[in-house]
């Protein structure tokens, strides 16, 4: 009857669970809310004016994977009310006073340790107690969705206006359940199969809606060919002659009643129609009820196997709580232990270190006593030896003036002896004078003249030989009286003799007057004639007085530079050697700071008999104030230590800007 399938699309059953022929004129046709919605367009795919796609923006979203759909659990205990943790905050609650009376580091860190634990737990609830509440969440969201989808398709008008059955409820919701199931499942592939599921997908949809709408179609054809055919309408015969009144009565009769029998029929064929629907709708019915209850069966054991796992992960974590705390006690046992170790090797190390300290005292206080006697010695020491020096000074500054006098006095001699020279001379001028005119006299005398000029001469000449000869005597006795007084002796003879003070070390004024040449003297005065104490000198021969002494050479003047720091390195105490015997980078005499000038530097360093390794860097080296101060001012007399530092800081200076 009815062979193509577009006109079976007008007559689709309600979606009520009654079925029936009447369809909702505001409902698009190829529409069932129950089932899923891909996409509006594959809905609305016959209709060319869609109605519009309500918002998503209010649905609950949660990040990542949704839980599968089970019952709701009940929140796990607190783990820090566990009998494992209370132990353990027990076993510290006793532990913390004993450790408390004598903390050591150690314990401490480890109270630290229990109390960090213990916050970790703490923690660690309150993240579980989040994490259910999330996972709740996650569970009750599909059901809010659902409902919020269904009142806003309500509002859309895209479903009746009629409440929803239990029926239809409990469908819609299994039905956005397997969607959530399967678009979580879809999410965790990878593209490449979620592609291929969703074209699988499509085409097992496609089959299924083409088959749906085959079987609609089938289900209508049957029902047209169960449904009784109206007889055609009998045409007007020509008037004939036919029976009689009782056989037209009959027939009209027979006909009525097969009419009543084929609307019987048809109303039973209804009837068994419509009992086997429902009885269809009952067996669908007890076929979904069926599988409602074997998924809450599964959903079920589900969450008995998760509480059972959970069971089993807090008698595990329990286990591990009571093994930590049997550690710790381990733990807490063997610090103990091994604080009393220490403890006892403290005290033995104390009581070790006490007798050492008392013994080293005890060494120290003799070594104190030897001291105080060796300074006590040294110190009387130094006052004889102070005595004997300032008694040499004396004896010296005495010896200064005799010289100085014996010099006046050889000063005016000489004068004296000049001027008798003078007179020689005059006195020789006049002998030739008076030796030409007796030649001349000579030669007008006769031969016994000659005789008597002859013995005038040479008694004259005996005269003046005997004269001279008693003046020069006279000169040299005078002389050597002048030069050895007899006060220098009685003042040498009075000094103590060398041997009593074997201990005295010898000086840098030692090394001048012994070790250097007289010629290499850093003083312009001629050098005075040592005295020797054993036997008085013979008189000197009577000679002219000799000229001034000649300077030492520059050569001489860095030999003995270079001795001096050689004494100075062999030399601990230097207490008797002034500032101005100290080696100065210099070629003159220094008597303070301002004798030092870089223009003498200049000299010293450029000089042809410097030595080669002296540099005006070697000299920085020599003369800086923490290197001199060592090697030299802390040797010096505490009245020499300040000038001497001061004029090294100055030679420093002037060498670095000479090497500017």
């Amino acid at each position: 009857m009815f062979t193509s399938k577009k006109p079976a699309l007008r007559y689709i059953p309600h979606p009520s669970p009654g079925g029936g022929r009447a369809a909702n004129p505001s409902t698009p046709p190829r529409f069932q809310p129950y089932q899923a919605t891909s996409s509006p367009r594959k809905i609305h795919m016959g209709n060319p004016t869609p109605p519009s796609t309500p918002s998503r923006g209010h649905r609950i979203s949660l990040r990542g994977p949704q839980a599968p759909v089970t019952p709701v659990r009940p929140a796990p205990r607190r783990v820090g009310a566990s009998p494992a943790l209370a132990r353990v905050n027990q076993a510290l609650a006793q532990t913390r006073p004993a450790a408390e009376k004598d903390p050591e580091p150690r314990d401490s860190k480890f109270f630290g340790e229990l109390d960090h634990l213990k916050v970790v737990h703490s923690f660690d609830a309150l993240l579980e107690a989040a994490r259910n509440d999330v996972e709740l969440a996650s569970i009750q969201a599909p059901h809010f969705n659902a409902k919020i989808e269904a009142q806003s398709e309500y509002q859309h008008g895209d479903v009746s206006s009629r409440p929803l059955s239990m029926r239809e409820r409990v469908h819609l919701r299994k039905q956005v359940k397997r969607e959530l199931s399967e678009r979580n499942s879809f999410e965790r592939r990878s593209k490449r199969q979620r592609d291929e599921d969703s074209l699988a997908r499509r085409r097992t949809q496609k089959k299924a809606r083409m088959a749906e709408r085959e079987e609609r179609r089938v289900k209508v054809e049957r029902r047209d060919e169960a449904r009784p055919q109206r007889s055609p309408t009998p045409t007007p015969a020509s008037p004939q002659p036919g029976p009689s009144q009782a056989q037209q009565q009959a027939e009209a009769a027979r006909q009525a009643a097969e009419l009543q029998a084929a609307e019987r029929h048809a109303a039973e064929l209804q009837a068994a129609e419509r009992a086997a629907q429902e009885e269809a709708r009952l067996q669908a019915h007890r076929a979904q009820e069926a599988k409602q209850q074997a998924e809450e069966k599964v959903a079920l054991d589900l969450a008995l196997s998760m509480a059972q796992k959970a069971r089993r992960r807090l008698e595990e974590e329990t286990k591990r709580c009571e093994e930590a705390c049997r550690q710790m006690e381990e733990e807490i046992a063997l610090k103990n232990a091994q604080a009393e170790k220490d403890l006892k090797q403290a005290d033995e190390a104390e009581r070790l270190a006490r007798r050492q300290l008392d013994e080293t005292l005890r060494v120290l206080q003799e070594e104190a006593q030897l001291l105080e006697a060796e300074r006590a010695q040294i110190n009387a020491l130094c006052a004889q030896h102070e005595a004997y020096l300032k008694a040499e000074h004396r004896a010296f500054l005495h010896r200064q003036d005799e010289h100085r006098r014996i010099l006046e006095q050889a000063e005016l001699s000489i004068e004296e002896r000049r001027a008798r020279l003078a007179q020689i001379e005059r006195a020789q001028h006049q002998a030739e004078e008076s030796m030409h005119a007796r030649i001349q006299q000579f030669a007008n005398l006769t031969g016994e003249q000659f005789a008597t000029f002859f013995r005038q001469e040479a008694q004259r000449i005996a005269e003046e030989e005997a004269s001279r000869c008693a003046a020069e005597e006279a000169f040299a006795r005078q002389h050597y009286q002048n030069t050895t007084p007899q006060a220098d002796h009685a003042a040498h003879k009075q000094q103590p003799p060398q041997r009593d003070f074997s201990m005295r070390e010898p000086s840098l004024a030692d090394v001048s007057m012994h070790s250097i040449p007289d010629s290499m003297s850093f003083t312009d005065d001629p050098p005075t004639p040592r005295m020797s104490s054993a036997s008085p000198p013979p008189p000197p021969t009577p000679s002219p007085p000799p000229g001034p002494a000649s300077p030492p050479t520059v050569a001489e003047l860095f030999a003995l530079w270079g001795k001096k720091w050689e004494y100075i390195d062999s030399h601990a105490d230097l207490r008797n050697v002034d500032h101005r015997g100290l080696p100065w980078p210099t070629l003159r005499n220094i008597e303070t700071t301002n004798d030092i000038t870089i223009e003498h530097i200049a000299e010293f360093l450029s000089h042809s008999d410097c030595p080669p390794r002296l540099s005006a860097r070697k000299l920085i080296a020599l003369y800086h104030s923490d290197k001199f101060k060592f090697r030299v001012t802390n040797k010096l007399s505490l009245d020499q230590q300040a000038l001497a530092e001061q004029m090294a800081n100055h030679c420093t200076i002037l060498l670095v800007n000479h090497m500017r």
